[in-house]
């Protein structure tokens, strides 16, 4: 997912989703990965707690979230 409407020519080849995960829930039903990634994500969320909880509402039960930060 993403904020920005990822529209050039190089994310043409990749799916994105646009979200607020600062703000709002994600499109995805419950239990829907077996993991999450975010890189250089959340030192940029003021709300971290719909981020956090909207992150591990769209896990299978024993998925794993992965958050990398500088």
């Amino acid at each position: 997912t993403d904020i920005y409407d990822q529209s050039d020519d190089f994310y043409k080849k990749f799916n994105f989703t646009l979200s607020d995960i600062e703000n709002k829930r994600l499109s995805y039903t419950n239990d829907t990965f077996d993991f999450t990634f975010s890189k250089s994500v959340i030192e940029h969320i003021s709300n971290t707690s719909n981020y956090l909880d909207e992150s591990y509402r769209i896990l299978k039960p024993g998925g794993r979230n992965i958050i990398l930060t500088p």
